[in-house]
């Protein structure tokens, strides 16, 4: 799968699971300001294409996202974090029928897990072609696919 091909299916896929999920726009963007206690997951998935997406966002964002999630109510911060990991679960959900070859091929998919947290280099991380950068009702967020 060509590289601009997977970040069309990304960004479609996160896009769509942010509106459904939590009613929150996203546009594309390059001058999104930073935020710190960011909060790195990922999830891997394996079939006829496997890979791992990682979804990076910093805490303010992911307490704006469960407070959506939750109709409202403030919720600790480690449900936050956790309505990272499911938006990210939603996200590969969406992308692996668009990466599948056939109707019938099936993926395994895995747990999303936290894989960094504090001040995660926003640089680092968005730096590459792959990476879509997202402005999220005021907040950076990033993803990437890559694949194996």
């Amino acid at each position: 799968m060509a590289t601009a091909n997977c970040s069309n299916v990304i960004r479609e896929s996160l896009v769509q699971a942010l509106e459904t999920m939590a009613f929150m726009t996203a546009e594309e963007s390059m001058d999104v300001p930073t935020e710190e206690n960011a909060i790195v997951t990922a999830v891997d998935f394996e079939g006829p294409v496997s890979g791992r997406i990682f979804l990076w966002a910093g805490m303010e964002f992911a307490r704006e996202f469960g407070q959506n999630l939750s109709g409202g109510f403030e919720i600790a911060d480690e449900h936050c974090v956790d309505g990272l990991s499911e938006l990210l679960n939603v996200t590969c959900g969406l992308v692996l029928p668009m990466v599948a070859s056939s109707p019938t091929d099936t993926f395994d998919m895995r747990v999303p897990r936290r894989v960094a947290e504090g001040n995660e280099d926003w640089e680092i991380f968005v730096s590459g072609d792959e990476v879509i950068r997202l402005n999220v009702e005021g907040h950076p967020v990033a993803v990437k696919m890559v694949l194996r």
